[in-house]
């Protein structure tokens, strides 16, 4: 029983280490008006509380802003002047981007979710397009941080995991 004591605070301070954001690197380029792109994310663990979105803006035209670009995780989609670029259904709010046509590096602050989103080896869409339909502008070095999440289990869910499987241990035992 000591030893289950013991292995159960490992657990409970286990649990309370962070765990780490993960940032998917997308491809940049000249986007018309309502392209994207998007991706699969690789397997992730964690609860999904929100995004930082990244990217270098530059050659706009016909009044596409930086504004314009619009994140996409999931069906959630932060920024956009036209909504729902890549299939996304829930519109998230803006990113923050300048309402210009200046160029631009940007890099938003936690855009959150308003509902989190749990996962345990799920995976989900993740993307960005040009949500403006009338315009056009070059995207480079675009990256979308998810807020989070991480592509391995928690320190504390391995833990829990391995002294269930004492437990188990120890009941057979006795």
């Amino acid at each position: 029983m000591k030893n289950f004591a013991l292995a159960a605070s490992v657990v409970v301070a286990l649990a309370g280490v962070a765990s780490a954001d993960v940032t998917i690197s997308l491809p940049g380029g000249a986007f018309t008006g309502g392209q994207d792109f998007s991706t699969t994310s690789p397997a992730l663990y964690g609860t999904l509380t929100g995004i930082i979105f990244h990217f270098n803006y530059s050659g706009s035209g016909d009044f596409s802003w930086a504004s314009d670009m619009a994140a996409v995780v999931g069906a959630s989609q932060w920024g956009g002047y036209n909504r729902f670029s890549n299939g996304a259904t829930i519109d998230e709010g803006p990113t923050g981007a300048a309402s210009n046509g200046a160029n631009a590096v940007f890099t938003s602050g936690t855009l959150p979710l308003a509902s989190s989103v749990a996962f345990s080896g799920g995976t989900t869409l993740v993307g960005w397009g040009n949500g403006y339909t009338g315009g056009f502008g070059n995207m480079n070095d675009v990256t979308i941080t998810l807020v989070g999440v991480e592509l391995t289990p928690t320190p504390g869910a391995a833990a829990l995991l391995g002294l269930g499987g004492l437990a188990g241990f120890r009941r057979r035992r006795a």
